[in-house]
């Protein structure tokens, strides 16, 4: 059988350049490419010409080299060398993982807790507001109301552990201890 498919291929001696051309014309389609006339005819020449050897060339055959040779490997699944080769050329192209890389997920981590921690000691050292300010001063209004004190002396007790010279100037920490100081001085007359 193979002598006669060998004698049928050197009396058809134009057939492997058909299908070479054939298979060309349909990877140049598959790839968007185009080659001038010249060139073309070149290349189905040396298709023709590298699987002139092979005993049953099919157009598959010869388009799966063209696919290879523009990196879209197309591999034959029923054949455990081509899928162990396959295997192999992906793998081959893996990388080593870096070490920092290990411990990038914890240093995302870390970078967060830094974030809220400053987010939130940002928010406790604003400036009061306004209205706790009219709240001071009206806690301050109680207590000189009821001990007979004057507003300065209230004032000077209430920056002094603070160590601030304006009441505007407190932050909103300062201003949350000041209240509750005055609070505790109101429960206590």
């Amino acid at each position: 059988m193979l002598k006669a498919l060998r004698f049928k291929n050197k009396i058809n001696i134009g057939a492997p350049l058909a299908q070479a051309t054939r298979c060309l014309h349909m990877w140049l389609e598959e790839e968007g490419r185009c080659l001038p006339y010249a060139k073309r005819r070149r290349a189905a020449v040396l298709i023709a010409r590298y699987f002139m050897y092979e005993d049953d060339t099919t157009d598959e055959l010869i388009l799966s080299f063209l696919r290879h040779y523009s990196g879209r490997r197309v591999s034959d699944m029923d054949n455990p060398t081509t899928v162990r080769l396959e295997i192999k050329s992906i793998l081959d192209q893996s990388d080593a993982i870096a070490p920092w890389r290990k411990t990038r997920k914890w240093m995302v981590a870390g970078a967060m807790v830094v974030f809220l921690l400053l987010s939130m000691s940002g928010w406790m050292v604003r400036p009061m507001t306004h209205a706790e300010q009219e709240e001071l001063k009206g806690l301050v209004r109680q207590v000189v109301d009821r001990s007979h004190v004057a507003p300065v002396t209230v004032w000077a007790e209430v920056k002094r552990p603070l160590n601030v010279h304006r009441y505007q100037d407190m932050t909103w920490l300062q201003y949350r201890k000041s209240r509750a100081f005055l609070k505790e001085r109101l429960e206590s007359l």
